[in-house]
């Protein structure tokens, strides 16, 4: 924030504080929008590449294969 400050004091000269405080404001919006959209697609990057380990899929056993072939009592 002090960055965008410093940057931004020729603003306020010109225009007045009022002007300044709403770009630095906008300034800073516009970081943390995009700290967030960086995180959210490194989110989805990495849950979209990982592959389900085989400790996590299905396996059918023997006595489940004919399952749907045996009658409702």
């Amino acid at each position: 924030a002090e960055l965008v400050y410093q940057t931004t004091l020729n603003l306020e000269a010109d225009f007045g504080k009022l002007a300044r405080d709403k770009v630095c404001t906008l300034i800073i919006i516009e970081v943390h929008a995009r700290d967030i959209i960086d995180s959210f697609l490194h989110y989805q990057r990495y849950h979209l590449s990982v592959v389900t380990p085989p400790e996590h899929t299905f396996e059918i056993l023997p006595e489940q294969k004919d399952w749907d072939k045996s009658e409702v009592h």
